[in-house]
Formats: structure tokens, C-alpha cells, sequence
């Protein structure tokens, strides 16, 4: 019998480790379509980002990708405007354009001397335009990306269609990225366990961030120098995966402060990850770049109690006492401030007062499951 189930295509260019997490965990919450999925790997952005619907149409392993599918799912990675042009079977089918990110809020990169990625930018504007639906992992996200588009618009020398905007809002919404199925038993342990009990061992401050420029490693150092001289009683536990540029400082920190640094290295295996996480107390952030913060919300989840800066994404889930004050201009002061936060945390630990971390309802599976198959149901049934 054939199925009469509808057939779904998610497509994800640059497959780096957060869009991995959301693809799998969207088709498992979305479970009444039958999905086919095709990523290609996370290198050459630029290439990757221009170049990714000549691989998508023309080459032979994806030929038959895009014959009778129901609905078409991609992230803002991909070249949508122009693969739709190239891929007439993909003109009436009804596509979700989902942003892990916008190269609008970005930050540029001083040591390669980014230009701003002008050509990242209008694929994702034109993405957006002729997508049927558009999804940010959250409002700092959507709004920047708004803003950041508009602003690139009023730079054109003329003929800035500065309505084209209006056109993409009414069909935006924002749902976060799902986090990995995997942790729904580290949250019931770390539930289980209740509060921590006082204790005069060392703080435990988790770091699990990529080792790049975008979540300033540097200022990582900064901090555990900082940890030593006030002769801080904690230790710093270093995840992340690791990239071709590591700052020299970064590289050496376990050699440098053998105390301080309890861990340094990716474990690629979640199994591992996930306990080691969940022995921490604190997950700590020094991004200057979030649009939903996945490694801290893998860090709650495992009962760590969150340690950001005022910035970013962080803002729409975790509350004021876990914020720390913002400055990007100045990290000796920044320095200063999660030092002041991890000192107050340690007394907690040491009086049992440091309790679970807040909850965050936005990322409640059942209540992402219904928003994510509502969208799509909808999407569905408006293209017939």
C-alpha cells in the first residue's frame, strides 16, 4: 500500500554541530512526515554559503532529492532564491526558512579582517523573501536580523526597496532550537538530586563553547588569571571543539595554570559530554555572539547554573541575577564582574545554598513539538 503520509526534505548546507541538533530533533518532533535529509559539511562558509545550490541540483547523489516532497525545510545557509530558480519541482512546494543565526548580528572576525560578508547577507535576505515561512531561534535573532537587513538596504546608492522588509514579517515566527532528546535524563538526575549540599571543595565551572574568535576564548583567559591572583577556590572545566585559530594564550592555559584547569579538550562522544557537564556547578559564557545559546542551555539542563553576560539571546532566558555586567570594549573590567559572580556562587556552594538553575519554559519539548507540527500542518494544508 503506498503511504499516504506526506514526504518532507530538509536541507542543511553547512551542517555545523547546532544545525545537526536541530535538524535531527525537528524531524523527530515532527514525526507525521516522512523526512529525507541532505547536509553538507561545515567549511568554506563563503563557498559553501554561494555555492550550495550547484551542488544541490547538479550533483548526481541528489538528483532525486526534490521529486515529489510535500514540504521543504532549509536553514538560512541556503541559497533558497537561487535553488528554487534552478529547481523547477521546488516552485509550488511550501518552504520553511529556518535562521540558527544572521550574519547582520555576527561579529567580525579583526584577525582575518572580515569584510562583513555582504554576499552571506543578501542570500539570507533572499532567502527569507521567498521562503513561505521564516523561524528564528529567538527574538534577539529576529530583531537583529530585521534591523541589520534594513540598515544594508539604506546603504544601496539607490533604488533601497526599503518595503521588502514589511514583506518578511507578518510570515516570522520564533522557535528555538530543541534540545537534544539525550538530556531528558540528565535533567531527571540532576532534579532528583535536590539542592547541593555545603561543601569546601572547589567550584566547578564549565567553559563548553567552540574554540573561535566569536566566543572570545581570550576573555576566558583573562578570567582565570584573574581566578588565580584573588586565589579563587574553582576550577575551570574546558569543552568545545577545536578549530584551525586558537589564540597562542589559549592553547596554553593548562600548562600555565595547572590548578585552575581541571579539563581542556572536546569530548565528541555525548555520552561523556553530558556527565561531565552535569558534574559541574556553573556554566559559564563569554560570547560575543549567541542567537540562542545551545551550549548553555545543555549546561542548565545538566543542573550547572548559568554565569552570562547582559547581552545577546541570553537576556530572553536566564534571569538578571545570573547576568553579568556587559562590557566588550573593556575585558579586565568584564573580568572583574565574573569574577565577583563565580565568588558569590562559591559561597553559595559552600553554605548549600546554590540551588538548580531557572527553568526555561521556552524549551519545553511537548510545547515545541505542537508549535513546530502546528507550522507545518498549516503549511501543508494552505499549499493544497
Amino acid at each position: 500500500m503506498t503511504s499516504k503520509r506526506p514526504r518532507g526534505l530538509l536541507i542543511s548546507p553547512y551542517h555545523a554541530r547546532s544545525h545537526a541538533i536541530w535538524a535531527r530533533e525537528f524531524e523527530l518532533l515532527v514525526d507525521f512526515i516522512d523526512w529525507r535529509q541532505i547536509s553538507l559539511p561545515p567549511r568554506f562558509f563563503s563557498w559553501r554559503v554561494r555555492g550550495n545550490p550547484l551542488a544541490l541540483v547538479y550533483e548526481p547523489e541528489f538528483s532525486n532529492a526534490f521529486n515529489e516532497i510535500d514540504l521543504l525545510v532549509v536553514t538560512s545557509m541556503t541559497d533558497l532564491a537561487t535553488l528554487r530558480g534552478l529547481c523547477r519541482d521546488l516552485h509550488h512546494v511550501p518552504c520553511v526558512y529556518y535562521f540558527h543565526e544572521n550574519q547582520f548580528a555576527y561579529p567580525e572576525n579583526v584577525a582575518t579582517k572580515s569584510t562583513g560578508n555582504l554576499e552571506a547577507k543578501m542570500v539570507s535576505l533572499y532567502g527569507a523573501l521567498c521562503a513561505d515561512h521564516v523561524v528564528f531561534n529567538s527574538l534577539f535573532n529576529r530583531d537583529t536580523f530585521l534591523r541589520g537587513a534594513s540598515e544594508m538596504l539604506a546603504k544601496f546608492p539607490d533604488h533601497s526597496p526599503q518595503n521588502c522588509i514589511d514583506a518578511i514579517v507578518p510570515k516570522c515566527s520564533v522557535i528555538p532550537v530543541a534540545l537534544p532528546h539525550e538530556l531528558e535524563k540528565y535533567s531527571s538526575e540532576q532534579m532528583s538530586q535536590g539542592l547541593r549540599q555545603p561543601t569546601e571543595r572547589a567550584l566547578k565551572v564549565a567553559w563548553n563553547h567552540r574554540w573561535e574568535y566569536d566566543k572570545r576564548p581570550e576573555q576566558l583567559v583573562q578570567i582565570i588569571k584573574l581566578a588565580k591572583q584573588q586565589d579563587l577556590n574553582c576550577q575551570f572545566f574546558i569543552f568545545g571543539q577545536s578549530f584551525r585559530e586558537i589564540p597562542e594564550d589559549f592553547v596554553q592555559l593548562q600548562e600555565r595554570f595547572p590548578k585552575y584547569v581541571a579539563h581542556m579538550g572536546h569530548l565528541a562522544e555525548s555520552e561523556a559530554y553530558y556527565r561531565a557537564l552535569s558534574a559541574c556547578d556553573i556554566v559559564l559564557s563569554t560570547a560575543a555572539h549567541d542567537f540562542q545559546g545551545l551550549s548553555i542551555l545543555e549546561g542548565m539542563r545538566c543542573g550547572c547554573v548559568p554565569v552570562v553576560p547582559d547581552r545577546l539571546a541570553y537576556r530572553e532566558y536566564v534571569p538578571e541575577d545570573y547576568r553579568y555586567q556587559s562590557n566588550l570594549q573593556d575585558q579586565a573590567t568584564e573580568a572583574r564582574a565574573v569574577v565577583a559572580m563565580l565568588t558569590q556562587r562559591l559561597l553559595e556552594l559552600r553554605s548549600g545554598a546554590l540551588g538548580n538553575p531557572p527553568a526555561v519554559p521556552q524549551t519545553d519539548r511537548s510545547a515545541l513539538k505542537l508549535r513546530y507540527e502546528e507550522l507545518c500542518r498549516r503549511l501543508l494544508v494552505d499549499s493544497h
